[in-house]
């Protein structure tokens, strides 16, 4: 025996860096010895709570939400402090307690407001730098059976080391291998497609269903257990059962890096590592197909993989239950940004222009911008209609989904009109630039928190904010906007189609949105939920985060989390116009349904490009002559139509009786309220524009000046000739 504890001692020597797999008993065994005392997740109640109600963008607006408009969806009524306040802190592990933390926050279903595990102890600081991730014995996807119908499949996974570690695990792969083209009837016991939204919804909800299945599906096999802290009772006996009656059951597995346990770790881990080590070489091979996610900014970007040297590395493709790219070649693209996040192609077989954009967060700015230029004016030298493609987009920097809106649809232009919280924590400490409405130029933050109103939501719900102000990059700007004086070729929006997953988020979902809001393009559903006929909105979290280290310099109780926490937050509330004497509802709270809904339910891959481009066809042809009656923003542009064209009719045509202004010349942006082009102050020419007017004023304030006192100076004049000095008379 104690030649064996020997060997494997010197086998965690000489593979420090490997890669370990526990039973879930083993985890929560673990995980149940270390215990927070109570005072601790107290004051981080206490602190969280005070945080959210000073800074958070919806914390008032969470307690009572407007209404929706769509009985199907509905938003949440959730007040973050009772909540918070009703978690039971005495004698808990942290696990537990994190999972009650981050259920109050799934309630408000805010993506993009998300807190990982605080460093606060051995074992949740070693799951937050290195992950532990959920394994399961099968890879699932959705293809339509022989009716038509999309159902859930599966095949076994291809880790086969690992395989053998399952509970009945010879029955289990018996059962998987004899039934991958048997479609699944349920997953412990509740339909497929709802198991995985289920799953996900615990911890992570998303305003948007569909969004949150399709979020769930692409996590599964790869559950970070630091993000979804998933139940004990999500471990055990996972049941599957198929159509034709065949079923089995097994116990999912955890990885982990051993360093968890070793590193100043006072359990003995033997028995497990005794029984789940694995060999140098089995390692390096099952490594290249496994991701962890240590780390979040604006998730889900930073997915990174370790090597066999235990060394972080990127991986440049997080979509990991995509098909490999083997139907198009690279060759068959014109432009690909360095990290393929971005690719455009001109395609003469189908006559399509075509994007495919997986992030706004790309490695190099500059080079993602000159991929659009090149792509744009690639574009410009065809007629072809235009397709965006939006494969698991996360998001990233709003300049750049800005940019390429403006490029694909070249008769929308925009502005970002942006509102923050007026509390008295925001107003003493938050230190930071605006661009004003009227001039588009830089404020500093005390002129511009020295005035602020109070918005009222309806419902019963005010709010103090500032006065709103611009999100502008002035330089790309004015790059978009020569970029399209040029362009010969613009596309009608009839001509320009963009594809969604639900999920397509924040940065995402500003193109998607503003595109829907300004009439630029169709819109089309595809991933979500099969299962569920629900309103498809097209996209998530419209608003801007800010993260744990600027909350900390404005809010003390930010301050004391900081060392612990990795925190991002809601910050900065996004409009969809400028309206001085009011604000309207949010872009976080407004649905903005699909166009038309496709059964597709995977992610974008080369393999099933053709897919896409077929069913583009199809609704471009549709989009000739009819269109959605519940979309008035869409026209259908006409030359005889000054600016504009015609707008859907309730009979599904398009009404052909009545011309519609709905765009304006560069320079220019078309206020729908008032159905008027006024001046777009961010851009050069809108610049001119205000210039020239304040120029004619400036310049008649002087003319009647000048006329006033020429006028007084005759009067006085006039007055001294009427009363002459007396005098002798001759």
């Amino acid at each position: 025996m104690i030649a064996k504890i020997i060997l494997i001692f010197i086998s965690l020597y000489k593979f420090s860096n490997n890669i370990y797999v526990l039973e879930s008993e083993d985890f929560f065994k673990y995980i149940d010895e270390e215990k927070v005392e109570k005072a601790k997740l107290d004051e981080i109640i206490k602190r969280i709570s005070k945080g959210f109600e000073e800074v958070y963008s919806f914390y008032t607006l969470s307690n009572n939400p407007p209404k929706t408009g769509y009985p199907d969806i509905t938003h949440n009524k959730v007040n973050i402090t009772e909540e918070l306040y009703k978690i039971d802190t005495k004698n808990r592990n942290f696990y537990n307690f994190y999972q009650d933390f981050l259920k109050v926050f799934s309630k408000v279903k805010d993506g993009h407001t998300t807190i990982t595990f605080p460093k606060i102890n051995t074992f949740t600081k070693k799951i937050d730098e290195y992950g532990a991730v959920i394994y399961f014995p099968a890879l699932f996807n959705i293809k339509n059976d022989s009716n038509g119908n999309p159902r859930m499949y599966c095949i076994p996974n291809k880790k086969e080391p690992l395989n053998k570690l399952f509970r009945n695990s010879l029955e289990t792969f018996e059962v998987i291998n004899r039934s991958r083209e048997v479609p699944i009837k349920s997953i412990k016991g509740r339909n497929p497609f709802d198991f995985i939204e289920e799953l996900l919804s615990q911890f992570m909800a998303l305003r948007n269903p569909h969004g949150t299945f399709t979020l769930g599906f692409n996590l599964l096999n790869q559950i970070d257990l630091g993000l979804i802290p998933l139940y004990r009772e999500n471990f055990t006996n996972f049941r599957v059962e198929y159509d034709n009656g065949a079923k089995f059951e097994t116990d999912l597995l955890i990885m982990l890096k051993e360093n968890i346990f070793f590193n100043n770790h006072n359990f003995t881990f033997i028995p497990s590592i005794n029984k789940y080590f694995l060999s140098p070489n089995i390692v390096d091979k099952m490594i290249k197909e496994f991701t962890f996610i240590p780390e979040i900014k604006e998730y889900p970007y930073d997915r990174i993989k370790i090597d066999k040297y235990g060394k972080f590395k990127f991986n440049l493709d997080p979509h990991i239950n995509s098909i490999k790219d083997t139907s198009l070649a690279l060759k068959d693209w014109n432009f690909i940004t360095k990290d393929n996040k971005l690719k455009c192609r001109e395609d003469n077989d189908n006559k399509v222009n075509v994007y495919v954009v997986r992030t706004f967060f790309p490695k190099s700015i500059d080079d993602f911008i000159e991929v659009v230029e090149k792509c744009s004016e690639l574009f410009d030298k065809n007629n072809y209609k235009t397709i965006v493609i939006h494969s698991y987009n996360g998001g990233g920097a709003i300049m750049l989904s800005e940019f390429l809106l403006e490029m694909v649809s070249p008769y929308t232009s925009i502005n970002l009109y942006t509102r923050i919280r007026a509390t008295p924590a925001v107003k003493k400490n938050y230190k930071d630039t605006f661009h004003t409405i009227d001039k588009c130029e830089l404020q500093s933050q005390i002129d511009f928190f020295d005035e602020y109103n109070s918005a009222d939501y309806g419902n019963d719900v005010k709010e103090d904010l500032t006065k709103p102000y611009i999100m502008v990059e002035t330089e790309l700007r004015e790059k978009s906007r020569n970029l399209r004086k040029k362009m010969k070729n613009k596309r009608k929006p009839t001509d320009i189609m963009v594809f969604t997953d639900g999920y397509s988020f924040s940065a995402t979902s500003m193109f998607i949105k503003y595109l829907q809001y300004y009439g630029g393009g169709i819109v089309v559903g595809y991933f979500g939920n099969p299962n569920k006929n629900t309103t498809f909105d097209s996209s998530l979290s419209p608003s801007g985060i800010i993260d744990i280290n600027k909350l900390s310099l404005m809010n003390d109780n930010f301050e004391y989390l900081s060392n612990n926490y990795k925190c991002y937050i809601q910050f900065a509330i996004y409009q969809s116009f400028y309206d001085k004497d009011n604000f309207n509802v949010p872009l976080e709270y407004k649905v903005t349904p699909v166009d038309e809904r496709i059964s597709l339910y995977e992610n974008y891959n080369d393999s099933n490009y053709h897919v896409f481009v077929q069913k583009a066809k199809e609704i471009f042809k549709k989009y000739e002559n009819k269109c959605n009656p519940k979309n008035t923003n869409l026209y259908l542009l006409d030359k005889n139509c000054s600016h504009g064209g015609y707008q859907c009719g309730k009979d599904g045509e398009w009404n052909k009786e009545k011309c519609l202004q709905f765009y304006c010349d560069i320079g220019y942006i078309f206020d729908k309220r008032s159905q008027k082009c006024i001046p777009d102050n961010c851009s050069y020419n809108g610049k001119i524009y205000y210039y020239i007017i304040l120029s004619l004023i400036i310049l008649s304030d002087l003319i009647i000046l000048v006329m006033i006192i020429y006028c007084f100076a005759l009067c006085c004049c006039c007055k001294k000739r009427r009363i002459a000095p007396e005098g002798p008379l001759y």
